[in-house]
């Protein structure tokens, strides 16, 4: 089920705009947003058709990579180079819950030269949460591994999946405290993982 969102975990908000033939224009950040808040951007375009995109935390361990060097060049980039990965370490492990992590778009957003235009982006969570329950196991002082392989960590500006090698979510955990008188438990742990989608494993 999705992970419930904790506004205090989103530490920025990026919006990049494209051109309606998909070439970057330029691009505007917001510190700590709020949802459902109208923000003044600040920014002047000409009139016309632009495509609109959001990520929500793009930062580690996130980073947006366009496919071109150099990166974002204005006219130069289209939306279709611009992907975001998860940064996962030389080991293959993530042991960290990831912070949440969402996606904005809007097409055929419509600038005239009114003095103020006005865009709703609605946005998707990224992320859901997987929990993990074992029963029958002796209770003991042992630390015991629970490990989710996964490959849907790469996404397009269309919030599209891909190819990403595979990784693994890991998490840890032990009984709590031990007693004679319990011989059998269960433990129970969860793993942060990002967007599950129908036909991928």
């Amino acid at each position: 089920y999705h992970n419930p969102l904790d506004m205090d975990e989103i530490k920025k908000a990026i919006l990049y705009i494209y051109d309606e033939k998909d070439d970057y224009i330029t691009e505007w950040s917001l510190d700590y947003p709020v949802l459902n808040k109208e923000y003044d951007t600040g920014l002047t375009l000409n009139p016309g058709l632009y495509n609109l995109v959001v990520w929500f935390n793009p930062d580690t361990p996130y980073q947006v990579i366009p496919v071109t060097d150099p990166p974002q060049q204005t006219g130069k980039t289209c939306r279709s180079e611009s992907q975001l990965m998860l940064i996962v370490p030389d080991d293959g492990c993530i042991n960290n819950v990831l912070p949440p992590l969402l996606h904005g778009s809007v097409c055929d957003a419509e600038i005239n030269e009114a003095s103020v235009n006005r865009f709703t982006i609605p946005m998707t969570l990224n992320n859901n949460i997987i929990n993990l329950t074992v029963n029958g196991l002796p209770v003991n002082d042992h630390t015991y591994g629970f490990t989710i392989s996964d490959n849907n960590g790469h996404y397009t500006f269309d919030n599209d999946f891909v190819h990403c090698d595979n990784f693994d979510y890991v998490a840890t955990m032990k009984f709590p405290a031990l007693t004679k008188a319990v011989t059998n438990s269960t433990l129970n742990t969860s793993l942060t993982v990002l967007k599950l989608a129908a036909g991928r494993n």
